[in-house]
């Protein structure tokens, strides 16, 4: 009985040892997974910080570039303004005789005053040009052709006229109208002022080159009428005010807005067949809400259709369709459309680039 008992506490015995050396055996297994693992998360972990440092680096590295960059860019300049003082000194040292000590004050005195002009030309240069700025919300134009039987056609034109022979403009209604408004209408068709704009403020050139603008049709009609064309470019412009609606380009300016959100509009009567226009009518509306410097702005662009133009394709151009530059004068790039226009290049586009 003992016996047999005996070999049954063996067999159990040897199960649970069989059991427990599986269980080892299982754990070791469990052990070595979660080593491999936490090997794997802390190869990770530490590739991440490596590739973040790296990217610290690389992004340091960037920093220190570009700050040697602009210290580079700044040496650069001393050292041109070290050789321009050198050759200005080999230049004085040439030219003129070692001066006395109290020569040499007052040598210094004139120099550093007429750097001190210099400077103060420059700036006044500029803010002169930042006084030709026109600040004003963004104005909408049209304008429509029609020929003599009333349809809407699509053609540049242009005005047929004999030497000296002047364009009639017309204000309609001028008696209603406040002094200042009529100064500003007269003004976009009669100056004759030219204004020198900093190609930068145009978005045309670099800083220190120039652009010519006009501020009225007068001085640009003037510029265009030098080059030679075929037809006559019209250079005598009689503004009249009278309310029966004669002459040759009438000007109306109203207080009704315009169904289409248009602030200045120009309706152009033309013999098609002969690209000659006969009539321009030119409404400005929103009279009462409108500020001088929009008034005279509309006029000038509006005048543009009524000489014959049509619209540009620069945007910053006096004569593109919606006017939102800050500078609404007559450009080189439009005079040279009145000189295309008027010497019957009709199939000619002249495009404007900003």
């Amino acid at each position: 009985m003992r016996t047999y008992f005996g070999r049954e506490i063996e067999q159990v015995i040897k199960l649970l040892e069989e059991n427990l050396d599986l269980r080892n055996k299982e754990n070791k297994r469990i052990i070595e997974k979660n080593r491999e693992l936490n090997i794997d998360l802390i190869e990770k972990q530490v590739i991440k910080l490596l590739e973040e440092n790296l990217d610290l680096r690389n992004k340091e590295n960037k920093r220190i570039i570009e700050k040697n960059r602009e210290l580079n860019i700044d040496l650069i300049e001393k050292i041109k303004e070290n050789k321009e003082l050198e050759q200005i000194s080999r230049f004085t040292e040439q030219t003129i005789p070692v001066p006395k000590k109290s020569e040499r004050k007052l040598l210094t005195i004139l120099i550093i005053g007429a750097i001190m002009l210099g400077t103060f030309s420059f700036m006044f240069t500029g803010f002169m040009e930042k006084e030709n700025i026109v600040e004003l919300e963004e104005k909408t134009t049209g304008y429509t052709i029609q020929n003599l039987k009333g349809d809407t056609i699509d053609t540049y034109l242009s005005w047929k006229i004999i030497e000296d022979q002047s364009i009639v403009v017309n204000i309609l209604n001028a008696d209603k109208l406040d002094s200042k408004v009529i100064s500003a209408i007269t003004n976009a068709i009669e100056s004759e002022e030219i204004l020198e704009i900093d190609n930068s403020f145009l978005h045309k050139g670099p800083k220190g080159t120039k652009s010519l603008m006009y501020v009225g049709w007068q001085g640009a009609m003037n510029e265009a009428s030098k080059t030679q064309t075929n037809n006559v470019i019209p250079v005598n412009f009689d503004v009249i005010k009278s309310n029966a609606g004669e002459g040759d380009i009438v000007i109306e300016l109203t207080s009704r807005a315009n169904g289409d959100g248009f602030s200045g509009w120009t309706n152009i009567i033309a013999d098609e067949s002969q690209n000659q226009i006969l009539k321009a009518k030119i409404t400005v509306f929103d009279l009462d809400k409108s500020s001088i410097q929009s008034i005279e702005t509309i006029v000038r662009h509006e005048m543009g259709h009524a000489l014959g133009l049509v619209h540009s394709t620069d945007p910053d151009d006096l004569m593109y369709p919606t006017i939102k530059t800050a500078f609404p004068y007559i450009s080189e790039c439009v005079v040279d459309s009145i000189v295309s226009v008027y010497d019957g290049q009709y199939d000619k586009k002249v495009v404007c680039k900003s």
